[in-house]
């Protein structure tokens, strides 16, 4: 007679986590949030002023070009991502709290430091603002670990959801505040300092409101990952559903990317070409489109999962995939529209950002899925790694760079020239919708059998070689994909 789950040597019920109260949970995910908001509105706060900056770093002669300027976003991006896995190593070993405080700290002075930059010296507002990308990378990084640790199943989801709504308000908010409070203090420094505040309210609530919780606990394996970063690597990368996810991901970057640094910008042109009054409300509209499609987005993937998810397992990976390919032909008409119908356009720029924020909760929710909670941080600053490297970490400068070669073909100068030549650059993220929407259709050929229950057992990984621990996590895998999934 077989074994019951229970009764097996290999593995143990995992106890509840009683040393967090349900209060202090919920607290907890509102600290991450509100931090998440902030990293977010100080991270678009920079094209909500970008005609701006673009003046006060070029030269006597010109303003800074397309190209210059898109580096302001990928140069952040570059550091983001090799900073990631550093954090990511050190998240699954240490105390995430003191992490998370130090991450702020950095991410408060690189943000106040770019402010005081004297006009004309872009390379150290470059530097400055690329600092900020050290912040960054570790809270992105560790809090995904962080939500794993104190929830699990449909409570993890909600969080998750909870969590990623502060990306699109986040978003625009930076571009309705920078705009506002740059044309209150009439100087484009006082845009971007309002990230000050936030970053000491930000530190001060780590200190007194978060905790680090045991690992050992709903859903977490071992208190760290005890074994070698190269074995953790070995492990993720065997997923494929890991791999399908992360290129999908980086293709969601590669469009988030370039849209959201260049779409303001290409809208003042497109106002130019109408002679329209209102180009000064351009960053105010498109962040208040982002905030409220962003919200819908969200909100919507938590209902689309809810009425669809008990029809099929893989309802996560259809929703993403349907977020791309669903966005597609919305974005197209935005883009070629925008020369003659204002207003149209933003009708179309708004369902288009609704649609593409169905991928931010999901997405991390796959990932938690299939990769075992002692290798999280490892698989998320990978996640990142690549996804920024080959997504929104050269999209900006890319489009940028494509929006200059087009306008030095031409032997004038017109607004009709920079409003065509950036038009024909946003093209490219139709590309990048296309091949990410089908590598989420993919996932499910693979996801059934790497989905690993961590709720339900654990191993126990005695053993001190890598070898012999990967022969218990393949089979407490082996066992898990026989379980029923309910987490949909």
């Amino acid at each position: 007679m077989k074994k019951s789950i229970s009764e097996s040597s290999d593995v143990d019920i995992i106890p509840k986590n009683d040393e967090i109260s349900p209060l202090r949970k919920k607290l907890m995910i509102a600290v991450m949030t509100f931090i998440n908001l902030c990293n977010f509105a100080d991270r678009f706060a920079v094209a909500g002023v970008l005609s701006d900056v673009k003046i006060h770093f070029g030269t006597k002669d010109a303003e800074l070009s397309d190209g210059n300027t898109g580096l302001i976003q990928t140069s952040f991006v570059i550091v983001f991502m090799i900073m990631s896995p550093i954090f990511g190593y050190l998240g699954d070993r240490y105390n995430r709290k003191i992490i998370l405080i130090f991450s702020q700290v950095c991410w408060l002075l690189s943000t106040l430091s770019a402010t005081y930059v004297p006009d004309g010296k872009f390379m150290i507002f470059l530097f400055c603002r690329s600092m900020v990308g050290v912040g960054e990378a570790s809270y992105a990084t560790i809090t995904p670990s962080l939500i794993g640790s104190i929830y699990s199943g449909t409570s993890r989801t909600t969080a998750l959801i909870m969590f990623s709504l502060a990306i699109p308000i986040g978003s625009g908010l930076g571009y309705v505040l920078s705009s506002l409070l740059t044309s209150l203090f009439d100087s484009w420094r006082w845009g971007l300092r309002f990230s000050g505040v936030n970053g000491i309210i930000g530190i001060l609530l780590i200190l007194f409101v978060m905790k680090e919780p045991t690992r050992t606990t709903t859903g977490d394996i071992n208190n760290t990952s005890k074994s070698s970063w190269i074995y953790d690597m070995k492990c993720i990368l065997s997923k494929k559903t890991y791999i399908l996810t992360t290129l999908g991901f980086t293709c969601f970057c590669f469009i988030v990317g370039a849209l959201s640094f260049w779409s303001p910008h290409f809208m003042s042109f497109a106002y130019k070409m109408q002679h329209h009054s209102g180009i000064k409300l351009v960053p105010t509209i498109y962040g208040i489109l982002t905030c409220a499609g962003g919200l819908i987005g969200v909100i919507l993937s938590k209902i689309l999962l809810m009425l669809f998810g008990k029809y099929s397992r893989y309802t996560d990976s259809y929703i993403c995939s349907f977020s791309l390919l669903g966005s597609l032909p919305f974005l197209f008409c935005a883009i070629y529209l925008a020369e003659t119908q204002i207003i149209a356009t933003w009708i179309l720029v708004a369902i288009g950002i609704t649609i593409l924020c169905l991928i931010w909760a999901l997405n991390t929710d796959i990932l938690l899925k299939v990769i075992e909670p002692q290798r999280r941080s490892a698989a998320v600053s990978t996640q990142i790694l690549i996804s920024h490297a080959f997504g929104d970490a050269g999209s900006p400068y890319l489009v940028g760079l494509f929006s200059d070669l087009m306008k030095n073909s031409y032997s004038y100068k017109s607004p009709a020239i920079d409003f065509f030549s950036l038009q024909f650059s946003l093209y490219l993220t139709l590309l990048a919708a296309s091949f990410g929407g089908v590598l989420y259709f993919c996932t499910t050929l693979f996801i059934d059998g790497e989905t690993v229950n961590v709720e339900e057992v654990k191993p126990i990984l005695n053993s001190d070689s890598d070898e012999s621990q990967l022969s218990n996590t393949k089979s407490i895998n082996e066992t898990s994909s026989m379980l029923p999934n309910y987490e949909n």
